[in-house]
């Protein structure tokens, strides 16, 4: 009964998603406050862990998940020992992510995703997580993906090979819950940070 309740909770914040998505997309001005928010966020986080940003994993938009091949495009020319990363997934394995760039060949993989082809292995000094929602408890920032644990994965992984990338959820301010059937699991893994249209939440 707990599994059919997650799924039907996570199927009514995709539609949220995409119907507030789909209002922000007519403001005229969305697409510029998304671009220049995604810069800000990587400067700021850059700035206060010291981290020396060169290398960004992200994600192929689906299911009105917001779009941010352009700001991150932008990001990558200022610098050109910059580069951008797209994941590639296995059936039930961790991530691993591949070079990406607008001209980079793509096909669909999993879940008919668009993945990058023949294009080299990439360690991420900073992964931007879609969330289908996302909660706070116990004093962490928490992402609701879609089930299937493959960030959590990826992150076990990383953690035993003692790699470290920050992790950067992104959302909207709709898309946060306080329901209780949200709570973090054993498997879980709490984001760094939460970025919103209106904020930007960073892990105390």
């Amino acid at each position: 009964m707990h599994e059919e309740q997650n799924k039907s909770a996570r199927k009514q914040l995709i539609e949220l998603r995409k119907e507030r998505q789909a209002q922000l997309a007519t403001s005229p001005h969305f697409e510029n406050l998304l671009h220049s928010r995604i810069l800000m966020a990587i400067e700021k986080i850059d700035t206060i862990y010291s981290l020396n940003i060169q290398k960004i994993a992200f994600y192929w938009p689906i299911h009105g998940e917001l779009d941010l091949r352009g700001p991150l495009l932008d990001w990558q020319r200022h610098d050109s020992n910059r580069k951008l990363a797209l994941p590639i997934t296995k059936r039930h394995q961790p991530l691993q992510f591949f070079a990406w760039d607008d001209k980079t060949t793509m096909a669909k993989g999993f879940a008919n995703i668009f993945e990058p082809v023949g294009t080299e292995r990439i360690e991420p000094d900073l992964i931007i997580a879609p969330c289908v929602g996302w909660f706070f408890s116990e004093m962490q920032i928490w992402r609701i993906g879609y089930g299937g644990g493959y960030y959590d994965r990826t992150l076990h992984e990383y953690q035993h090979q003692r790699i470290q990338p920050f992790v950067l959820g992104i959302s909207l301010d709709d898309l946060e819950t306080d329901h209780p059937l949200w709570k973090p699991q054993q498997h879980d893994y709490p984001l760094q940070g939460m970025l919103t249209e209106s904020s930007l939440y960073l892990r105390p």
